[in-house]
């Protein structure tokens, strides 16, 4: 039973409805939860657009490794605007327990200083970037912080 006395939530585990990232679509995990948080925020489909790309950048691409804190593969679009970020089995599987509460809370009326993970996708064919997230970037003077999980 979960906390409140009921049974707790289905998660999530295969992936799902595509996503466009760059040039091309993946499965997301959730992915009814986290386009309540692109619409809330305005941010419409394809929002990459062709400004990333997978590959590592020693490779012409836009990952770095070691970019995160536990040393999992991050990138920046070319703008600037977004990362894309390599999840771990332990993150990607948190993610995958609290992405409703999660998206709830980052379109409840009060504002929030999380960051917007926009997507939780899968990127099939690459053993190192097994499950990956995109969050925006904002900008010093804003109130919120884009912190990684």
């Amino acid at each position: 039973m979960g906390a409140s006395g009921s049974a707790p939530r289905p998660v999530e585990m295969d992936p799902g409805a595509p996503i466009t990232i760059g040039e091309r679509s993946f499965p997301t995990f959730n992915d009814q939860h986290f386009v309540k948080i692109r619409e809330f925020y305005g941010i419409k489909d394809g929002f990459i657009g062709t400004s990333f790309s997978f590959e590592l950048k020693t490779n012409g691409g836009s990952m770095a490794e070691g970019g995160g804190k536990g040393g999992n593969l991050m990138g920046f679009t070319r703008d600037r605007q977004f990362i894309v970020k390599e999840l771990n089995k332990t993150d990607h599987n948190t993610l995958l327990k609290v992405a409703e509460d999660y998206a709830n809370h980052m379109i409840h009326p009060d504002g929030t200083l999380l960051c917007q993970i926009l997507a939780h996708f899968y990127l099939p064919e690459r053993k190192y970037v097994r499950a990956g997230f995109t969050a925006r970037v904002t900008h010093r003077g804003e109130r919120r912080a884009c912190c990684l999980p």
